[in-house]
């Protein structure tokens, strides 16, 4: 993870993301579209917070940055929610807002237990990793919903 090249299998992930996400939004109209990604985009920055809350920090001591001084506290955590769940609540349909939410955070915790199997908790790029996939699986969950079937 010190290696900041992107290689094959990155190069391939990265479109493959940017693929999955514009296939679910050209199923929709612009304006569902916009507010799909807005919504989405919010509460993909939350799931990596969530994730720093509950594993412990994977670095070790050649990390380029230090583990956390100090957990977050439950009002920090709070407040992020909030902002995290805030645009779906007033963008989306109430079930568009509640089962894709649902189905992202349960991919999101499935990418985070990966990364506390595999390598003990969190990194940077477990996060990263979390923030996308709570993104891709977002857009894909809503748009179907939105959309319908057909």
């Amino acid at each position: 993870m010190k290696d900041s090249r992107i290689g094959t299998y990155g190069t391939l992930a990265l479109i493959s993301v940017l693929a999955l996400k514009a296939a679910a939004l050209i199923a929709l109209d612009p304006v569902s579209a916009a507010l799909v990604m807005i919504a989405g985009h919010a509460g993909a920055r939350l799931a990596p917070v969530l994730t720093m809350w509950m594993l412990p920090h994977a670095g070790d001591s050649n990390a380029k940055v230090s583990q956390k001084t100090s957990e977050m506290t439950s009002t920090e955590v709070s407040i992020a929610v909030l902002f995290g769940i805030i645009p779906a609540l007033i963008l989306l349909p109430a079930s568009a807002f509640a089962i894709a939410t649902l189905i992202a955070l349960a991919a999101a915790a499935i990418a985070a237990l990966i990364g506390q199997r595999k390598i003990g908790g969190y990194t940077g790029d477990v996060l990263g990793a979390v923030e996308q996939v709570f993104e891709t699986v977002f857009f894909i969950s809503a748009a179907a919903i939105i959309a319908g079937p057909g």
